[in-house]
């Protein structure tokens, strides 16, 4: 496991070694690399379990892996395509700008793919899942002089990050209620964790946040704006990333779900949001004008029939409860096979004719004959053409379609209505593409050369691979079988087979390819009819989403401008407010008790150090001089010396008056660095700082009450006596158990935290040269 998730990593660091001496044959290394990731996941098939170990155990972040049917499902998805992508690349990439960025972002980003689909910890699932966006951010942008492609590197890593967050809430959610970020453990039980989750009431949060994730990372309405906006990358990015990968990352999260979240809520949104997906973007497929953009929303549509899969419920009569399952990891791989060999076809016909836009390009089947026999079956298949992997996963889809609407009756009528519309549109925007190689060719495609072996050979084997799958359906079924899930404790395995009796899926398949024969037939009628629509291709969602940014920009300059001024003074009452505001709404969530009774009272002696401190604070604000408040202020830090001797503390009291000893030298020759006159002080801004300093003194004040409201336990104080001394003849484990020290205070400083020690030396350190390069920067005379 570890070489299969952690060795595409370190490819991709020595990618920038070899690049200078391999050039462009730095494909061939980074295909073997997925080629060893895919034969040590192909050695993983009939294995189901995990592994475990841990990383912070105090928070149950464990490095955990999980392999089952569903994950070598999707690993060998993510290793496959990974291995005919970087073949591809050797061949598509030699007219374009070639960096070793480019391959070290792609098997970075396959990396986190197999991360994210063997991870059995929900947290370092997520940093796999946010690893995924940010690697795709870089191959979208790939072609970074280009505006539009900046633009669409921004807009998907923003909507995906926004499914990020979601995700994060949502595991974070789940662990508060179980307590548990491991994976294995939340399947192993999904019936009894469910009703947790349903008992304490997070469950609904848990499920939008889930499906939220999903929706953004698969192109679902309202996020699908990005996916059609990322077609500005490489084809082989867009093969890898936006038909067998990323947007199956999302599909992936959906399913690993399902047995924890199924239910009516899940089966009602799963089935809404997939419907409206599928439809809508399957019209815009229909209307589109360029290629790769007719791809990218066929794309979406067909991610909506999976997620309609998924959200078949699992309590419906006469239905195996394993279908949901079933059929939408089915389709999954289907869509994944004929949709990136249509991509890689798209990349041949730019490379080779020079042209993305449908309008100008067509009877390309005279000077690519191969290419156009690999395009039509692959059309075919994406039409659900009967004989076609396609039509299988859909009969599938369809069956569970028709068993929801006459299991439930009234309007869930329309789902199988809805259906059969989308599925004709599928057959109108693939008859589209067929088109392209049909007909009579433009003059301008005379001289057309054949493509490289390169880009030919990752093509035929996508091309052979859905054949496996027409002939032996059942090998697919069988491996997701290995899934040790909710569906296959409940019934048999699916079986698969062409279709041999008259049945109501099998009528609206047919019933789909009659209806979108005839759309196809007035197709021009229809494009020259709904023109006006065009504008509105984004139903809106680009104009909303380019709206909020533009928003979000103006309305940070103006914070920006009233938070982020010259004088330091501003920067530090905007940061004290937000602090102290931040402070005192935790407390007031988390309810402690405020009003405290100490007995027994403070002794007399406390009373009178808290008096002096009291009058030398006053001083502090009465002072007519830097010196005497910096003075003042030091008496301050030296009662408090004071009060940590009569707490029977001194080593504490010792190092606090170290500490104020070297802070009032600093103070003292900083003053000499300052203005000694700031100009005059207003009325309002003496009112303003009064308050300030009131509500930063109460927001201390609650935080020590609170911080002291509860008492440590006497075991840490015995550990902290027996382990920071020097350790007994007999002990074992000497260096990474004992402190071997005589002051207990520097041995957890040094020792027990030493990271927490380390990284409040870098704060300091950060401080420091902050201070300085402020100084640094201020002309001679300079008062603000």
């Amino acid at each position: 496991m570890a070489v299969i998730i952690f060795l595409p990593f370190l490819a991709a660091a020595f990618t920038f070694l070899v690049y200078p001496f391999l050039k462009e044959k730095t494909a061939h290394f980074a295909a073997l690399v997925a080629l060893l990731c895919s034969i040590l996941i192909l050695n993983l098939i009939g294995t189901t379990g995990s592994i475990s170990i841990p990383l912070v155990s105090s928070l149950d972040i464990h490095l955990r892996f999980y392999v089952d049917g569903l994950s070598i499902l999707v690993g060998l998805l993510a290793s496959g395509m990974g291995i005919l992508t970087f073949i591809y690349s050797f061949g598509y990439m030699q007219t374009k700008a070639q960096s070793p960025t480019y391959y070290a972002s792609l098997l970075v980003f396959m990396g986190s793919m197999l991360g994210i689909v063997f991870s059995a910890d929900l947290i370092i699932l997520f940093v796999f899942w946010e690893l995924t966006s940010l690697s795709s951010y870089l191959l979208i942008g790939y072609f970074n002089d280009e505006p539009s492609s900046r633009s669409a590197a921004k807009k998907a890593l923003v909507i995906t990050s926004i499914g990020g967050f979601f995700m994060l809430l949502g595991f974070l959610l789940i662990h508060s209620i179980t307590g548990s970020f491991d994976l294995t453990f939340l399947l192993s039980q999904p019936e009894s964790i469910q009703s947790l989750l349903r008992t304490h009431g997070v469950f609904l949060p848990i499920l939008f946040a889930i499906i939220i994730a999903g929706a953004s990372k698969s192109a679902q309405i309202p996020f699908h704006t990005w996916l059609p906006s990322a077609m500005v990358a490489p084809t082989p990015v867009s093969a890898f990333l936006h038909s067998a990968a990323m947007v199956k990352a999302g599909v992936y999260i959906i399913g690993r779900f399902h047995p924890i979240l199924a239910g009516d809520e899940w089966s009602l949104i799963l089935i809404t949001i997939g419907i409206a997906t599928m439809t809508i973007t399957a019209f815009f497929a229909v209307i589109s004008t360029t290629i790769k953009e007719l791809l990218a929303y066929s794309t979406a549509s067909h991610i909506g029939l999976i997620l309609i899969g998924f959200g078949i419920p699992i309590t419906l009569s006469g239905v195996p409860s394993s279908l949901s399952f079933v059929s939408g990891s089915f389709h999954l791989l289907n869509h994944a096979l004929f949709k990136a060999a249509l991509f890689f076809i798209a990349g041949i016909v730019t490379c080779q004719v020079g042209v993305n836009a449908i309008s100008e390009v067509k009877g390309l089947w005279k000077k690519l004959p191969l290419t156009a026999g690999f395009a039509i079956f692959a059309s075919l298949c994406m039409a659900g053409i009967p004989l076609t992997s396609g039509f299988y996963s859909k009969e599938l889809l369809f069956q569970g379609v028709y068993a929801v609407a006459n299991n439930y009756g009234g309007i869930w009528w329309l789902l199988p209505i809805l259906t059969i519309l989308a599925s004709a549109f599928a057959v109108v925007y693939s008859l589209r593409f067929i088109m392209i190689f049909l007909g009579t060719p433009f003059p301008h495609q005379q001289d057309i050369s054949p493509p490289p072996l390169s880009m030919i050979l990752p093509t035929f084997v996508l091309i052979l691979f859905s054949l496996l799958t027409i002939i032996y359906p059942s090998l697919v079924i069988d491996l997701i079988s290995q899934s040790e899930s909710l569906y296959f404790q409940r019934s048999s395995i699916l079986h698969i087979e062409f279709p041999r009796h008259v049945s109501p899926p099998l009528l609206m398949s047919l019933s789909s390819i009659l209806l979108g024969i005839i759309l196809f037939s007035k197709i021009e009628q229809i494009l020259k009819s709904i023109s006006s629509i065009l504008s509105f291709k984004h139903f809106n969602i680009d104009s909303i989403y380019s709206s909020t940014l533009s928003a979000l920009e103006t309305w940070s300059s103006i914070l920006t401008s009233k938070t982020e001024r010259i004088l330091m003074r501003t920067h530090i009452i905007w940061l004290l407010w937000t602090l102290g505001t931040l402070a005192l709404a935790s407390f007031l969530y988390s309810r402690p008790a405020f009003l405290m009774i100490y007995d027994p009272l403070l002794r007399f002696d406390f009373l009178v150090v808290l008096l002096i401190i009291s009058i030398g604070a006053m001083a502090v604000v009465r002072a007519n001089s830097h010196i005497m408040g910096v003075l003042f202020l030091s008496l301050l830090g030296f009662m408090i010396a004071v009060f940590y001797l009569l707490s029977n503390a001194p080593d504490v009291a010792l190092t606090q008056l170290v500490v104020e000893t070297i802070i009032l030298v600093v103070f003292l020759v900083i003053i000499g660095k300052l203005p000694a006159y700031y100009g005059e002080t207003s009325p309002s801004r003496v009112i303003r700082d009064v308050f300030l300093s009131l509500f930063i003194g109460i927001t201390i004040f609650f935080t020590v009450i609170t911080a002291t409201a509860s008492s440590a336990s006497k075991d840490i104080a015995t550990f902290f006596i027996d382990k920071a001394s020097y350790p007994p003849i007999s002990a074992e484990n000497i260096i990474v158990d004992y402190g071997g020290g005589t002051n207990i205070v520097n041995v957890i400083l040094v020792d027990f935290r030493a990271l927490d020690t380390l990284g409040e030396i870098s704060v300091v350190a950060l401080a420091a040269l902050s201070i300085l390069t402020i100084l640094s920067s201020r002309k001679p005379g300079d008062s603000s």
